[in-house]
């Protein structure tokens, strides 16, 4: 009788067994086909947010280089603007009297750093991680189905979380991005505006040069001053029909600005050399080592100041210099492109100094290291 009943007992809990099992394999497939949808849902959201995040980032980007370029075009001027302000001052001539202090363009502003931010936005790849809707659930019985379906519905669960950050942060990227447009709308118009009012300042500069170089040919060198000489070269009657020379830069009539150089000999030419490319706009700026605070205290302890800067009662003063700094952070080309005021022994003092600088950290674009053309104010005090 007990055999009977113990017998009973495990046919009924093998059926109520059963029956749970059946229950719960139809509960935990019916939240399967749920989190498929939620899944499928979440996809399109992601993918709608991502096709705005791919179009703002071209655009972004196509406005950057718009900027880029705007600000090239406007730093040629401004650099050519300083050289010909420093040519009239050593001529005698004030330039101040042609550009109206208050119109005067003193600096360009510098969005590189800033932006650098931006760029790194523009970059990220932000992706959808969807989970395998895959189970083979009739090869195995219903323990092991409902076993395969729970871990499966973790699974998605654990996704939709990290799924729903990802989303978040796209469109905080987004965000992000399409406040920065207005930005660089305004920043492109003011270089654009800037370049015109540069060009217009060096055309006055420019005229007023070619003004004193003609009436120096016309009279010849008797009676100019050294500086006159040296920025003409030779003024006499004989010369008159040359191509006039200002400065650094040869200009001859309907022909575009070109940079003198020295001709080698006819045979000394096998072929043509390799010209490596030096980038005026770089990603990161290439830097002395330490940090602008570390030159700082590299030019206070390596500078010593001619005699001629005491005599003159020159107490501080404020150089702009131009230079090169290769892939491997090796400095050449030095220039001053203005100096300090009636002092070119200041100014070859620097040349020097800057000359025995150690190498920089060259600049970066898109993290590989590459040639630059950096050129930058420096304030400095004479003791």
């Amino acid at each position: 009788m007990k055999s009977f009943l113990f017998f009973l007992y495990l046919i009924i809990s093998s059926l109520v067994f059963s029956q749970s099992a059946k229950k719960l394999n139809k509960q935990l497939l019916a939240e399967f086909a749920l989190e498929q949808q939620k899944q499928d849902s979440a996809l399109a959201i992601f993918t709608e947010t991502k096709r705005e995040f791919d179009s703002i980032s071209i655009l972004t980007t196509q406005k950057i280089d718009l900027l880029a370029d705007k600000e090239r075009i406007a730093r040629s001027p401004y650099l050519e603007l300083f050289e010909l302000t420093n040519l009239l001052k050593q001529l005698g001539t004030d330039p101040n009297t042609l550009i109206p202090i208050d119109s005067k363009i003193t600096d360009l502003p510098d969005y590189r750093r800033s932006f650098l931010p931006i760029k790194e936005l523009v970059k990220r790849d932000v992706t959808f991680e969807k989970v395998s809707s895959r189970l083979y659930l009739e090869m195995f019985k219903r323990k092991e189905q409902n076993k395969m379906l729970t871990e499966k519905l973790n699974e998605y669960r654990i996704h939709t979380v990290s799924n729903g950050d990802k989303h978040r942060e796209l469109e905080g990227i987004n965000k992000k991005l399409n406040a920065f447009s207005p930005r660089v709308d305004s920043l492109i118009d003011l270089y654009q505006r800037l370049g015109e009012q540069l060009i217009v300042q060096k055309s006055k500069l420019e005229n007023k040069l070619y003004e004193l170089q003609a009436n120096y040919i016309q009279k010849g060198p008797k009676g100019f001053s050294e500086a006159y000489q040296r920025i003409f070269l030779d003024g006499s009657p004989q010369n008159q029909e040359a191509t006039p020379y200002v400065g650094h830069i040869i200009r001859q009539e309907g022909a575009q600005d070109v940079f003198p150089i020295d001709k080698p000999d006819s045979g000394s030419i096998k072929s043509n050399p390799v010209v490596p490319t030096f980038y005026e706009f770089v990603d990161e700026p290439a830097q002395f080592p330490g940090g602008n605070s570390a030159m700082l205290k590299y030019l206070g302890e390596n500078i010593h100041y001619p005699e001629i800067a005491s005599e003159l009662g020159i107490s501080a003063s404020k150089l702009f210099v131009r230079f090169r700094v290769s892939d491997q952070g090796v400095i050449s080309d030095i220039k001053v492109i203005k100096g300090v005021a009636n002092c070119p022994e200041c100014d070859a003092e620097y040349i020097r100094v800057i000359k025995a600088m150690p190498n920089w950290i060259p600049g970066k674009i898109d993290g590989k290291a590459v040639n630059s053309v950096l050129s930058f104010p420096i304030q400095i005090h004479l003791n």
